[in-house]
């Protein structure tokens, strides 16, 4: 790549910086981009780059801001930590430091510049959290997780946080990380989650025990954002504490073992975000696959999810949530607009509505006999664990507001109650309402 080329790249950085809420690190990539000139190592290697410098390929903006903000945070640069947040130097005493910088520690810097740049934004857990409770209000079942490209695991440990979510309030109230996500749209469904088991895998893991892995991924996160810094330290913390393991693998391969058996009793939810869209398209089409597979193989006790946080082609900078579900494989996106920068803000959806088939519950009662009267209803209620236990759980029925009335109605859902699990109801339009119908009860239904 030309000279040019590599100073655009860290224009256009600078403009992303700007508009990601990061003035001082859009400020040190236009300095670099005016004023870095051949003749050092560091400044060869740069100008030099034998690959895309892009913010969308080798993001050699970000890889030298990195390799810069280790060095303040190890406090190996005295001077260039002078310059950096909470002070505020002028650009002509910000770039002395840097270029000081760059010359004192090129060995360093150099070794960095090698690998590309790594995060792992917790409040991405703030846009998950309403799939999750989404699963586990559809399918009132445990959670198996299973979280591809998942760096140092900190979105995977997701129930370990407390959030606001608008009025509500969820997670573990004693946790040393908060996550408040801009929330607009419904708020997410009630549900208790247990999670049973949690595996994720990457292709250069982070050990959260580690002080060098540690410091590997704070450097990346850009120095005049300090919430970040402070809730990445804090969820750092708590994955050491609990003896996290990221497995190093690579994505396919690892799900190909992950979903080789089913897991009865409990909801596998494969789940990623910003990570799917960076595989090479072969392996996203084998993952694809394989994800598909486990999805026919799935049943009503052993179900499969899968929650995706990732860029949805929108005209809009952001990404969006979507949510599978099998038995059945229905998709519903959930959210959209998020950030795809650290999950935060954007526009959620109606994250109450089912991922799961729609059953008109008329539909039903036409299959049943919809001229039934009072003589006939014992016997037609006795018909219902046949027709409906393949027919209703883990769907919602849309029961008509103009329908309410019928007396057989009534008398057909007192007996959906005794042999079906009612989650609830929910509005949806003007007219109708939805009902959630779970698992079969053991019982059976009244004569």
């Amino acid at each position: 790549m030309s000279i040019n080329a590599v100073r655009h790249a860290f224009e256009r950085q600078s403009a992303a910086c700007d508009a990601l809420g990061s003035p001082f690190t859009a400020r040190l990539c236009r300095l670099i981009s005016a004023r870095l000139t051949p003749g050092g190592a560091v400044a060869d290697r740069v100008l030099n780059w034998s690959g895309d410098p892009s913010p969308q390929a080798d993001s050699v903006p970000l890889r030298l801001a990195g390799c810069l903000h280790a060095l303040v945070l190890e406090s190996h640069a005295p001077d260039l930590a002078s310059v950096y947040p909470p002070h505020d130097a002028a650009d002509d005493r910000l770039w002395n430091a840097a270029e000081k910088a760059l010359a004192d520690h090129a060995d360093f810097i150099l070794a960095r510049l090698r690998s590309a740049p790594q995060t792992n934004e917790v409040r991405r857990s703030g846009a998950l959290l309403p799939g999750f409770l989404t699963i586990a209000a559809l399918l009132g079942k445990p959670l198996i997780l299973s979280e591809v490209g998942t760096s140092a695991g900190l979105n995977l440990q997701w129930d370990r946080y407390r959030y606001r979510l608008g009025d509500r309030v969820w997670g573990d109230p004693a946790s040393t990380v908060e996550i408040a996500p801009d929330w607009h749209g419904e708020t997410p469904p009630e549900a208790l989650i247990s999670v049973l088991e949690r595996a994720g895998c990457d292709l250069a893991p982070v050990d959260a025990a580690k002080p060098a892995h540690r410091l590997r991924m704070l450097s990346y996160i850009w120095a005049d954002q300090q919430d970040r810094l402070l809730r990445t330290r804090a969820a750092l913390d708590i994955a050491a504490a609990h003896k996290l393991s990221v497995e190093k693998a690579d994505a396919v391969d690892w799900l190909r073992t992950r979903l080789a058996a089913a897991r009865p009793g409990a909801v596998h939810v494969i789940f990623h975000t910003i990570a799917w869209q960076y595989l090479p398209a072969a392996l996203q089409a084998e993952g694809e696959a394989l994800i598909a597979a486990a999805g026919e193989r799935a049943t009503a006790a052993a179900p499969l999810a899968r929650l995706a946080l990732e860029a949805d082609g929108n005209a809009h900078d952001g990404a969006a949530l979507t949510l599978q579900i099998w038995p059945g494989g229905a998709k519903k996106k959930l959210a959209a607009e998020i950030s795809t920068a650290d999950g935060s803000g954007g526009r959620v959806g109606d994250v109450s509505s089912p991922a799961t088939d729609v059953l008109n519950l008329q539909d039903l009662y036409s299959v049943i006999g919809d001229s039934v009267n009072h003589g006939e209803r014992g016997s037609r209620y006795q018909q219902l664990p046949e027709i409906a236990t393949e027919a209703l759980p883990g769907k919602w029925m849309i029961l008509q507001e103009t329908f309410s009335a019928s007396d057989f109605l009534s008398g057909f859902l007192g007996a959906l109650r005794k042999h079906f699990r009612v989650i609830g109801s929910k509005p949806n339009q003007i007219m109708s309402r939805r009902w959630k119908i779970d698992q079969p009860h053991a019982c059976g239904l009244p004569g």
